[in-house]
């Protein structure tokens, strides 16, 4: 059975999933540090971001990740590029050279929709990652993941978490496609959302953990002819409310968890 692990949007847990990975976002009112603190208090498997945003120089990302080696959860840091890399002196690549493998795993991520992605996956693997977090997989670009996989030396190791996403609204996955177009595939996702969202709440929660649902036996395939994928990293596991006023219906991130596995 595939691990689970979760992007860590609060500081909540979840039964069932076991490590969480706080996230880095550009324009999060929360910092990711301040966020792995609260985390730690009812989680002992951290997966901590660090993008290469804003850095300088690798003495200040060492100063950075000092502070993340206070907190004993956080086992692992991801290292991303991150959104406006373009600020930043340091490649992905000098951020993995330079954590303390003794204190941290190293992770990293793939993008399999992107040119030459397997020669990256090489090269990080080569600057010290050892575990790679995918984007969301769908029925439309399961096919890129699957190239990619293939394209790996047979001796090169690492483990593989599949990313799944368990989609917002019809409007925020507009949004999320146009600002990351890589990142939600095809129109077909948002137009389902939309339908099932103008019958009833009901039916917006039915087909959310459906598409959803979908998603995790694509990772699951995906591991049964690839011994690389080890787990899957759930992008959207929160507290969820589905329509407006009488109507309205709210579900919990576990309600929605079981439904989705169940």
């Amino acid at each position: 059975m595939l691990s689970l692990s979760a992007e860590a949007g609060t500081a909540k847990t979840v039964r069932g999933v076991r490590s969480y990975c706080v996230p880095h976002y550009y324009h999060s009112k929360t910092g990711p540090l301040a966020a792995a603190r609260k985390l730690s208090k009812s989680c002992k498997d951290i997966t901590y971001t660090q993008v290469c945003r804003g850095f300088k120089s690798i003495a200040a990302v060492k100063e950075a990740l000092a502070a993340a080696a206070k907190i004993s959860s956080i086992k692992t840091i991801l290292f991303v590029t991150g959104d406006h890399a373009s600020k930043s002196d340091i490649s992905i690549f000098d951020l993995l050279r330079a954590v303390d493998r003794k204190r941290f795993k190293k992770a990293a991520a793939i993008v399999f929709t992107r040119k030459n992605e397997a020669a990256r996956i090489v090269k990080k693997i080569g600057a010290g990652a050892t575990e790679f977090y995918t984007q969301p997989v769908f029925p439309g670009n399961a096919g890129a993941l699957v190239n990619v996989l293939q394209k790996l030396p047979h001796n090169v190791r690492c483990s593989v978490r599949i990313g799944v996403m368990i989609p917002f609204s019809a409007a925020a996955c507009r949004r999320i496609a146009k600002e990351k177009p890589g990142f939600i595939s095809g129109k077909t996702l948002v137009e389902r959302l939309a339908a099932a969202e103008r019958k009833s709440p009901e039916a917006a929660y039915a087909e959310t953990a459906k598409i959803a649902k979908e998603a995790m036996a694509l990772a699951g395939e995906l591991a049964e002819k690839n011994p690389r994928v080890t787990g899957v990293h759930l992008f959207g596991l929160t507290g969820r409310t589905f329509g407006k006023g009488k109507n309205m219906t709210r579900v919990t991130a576990g309600q929605l968890l079981r439904r989705i596995l169940h």
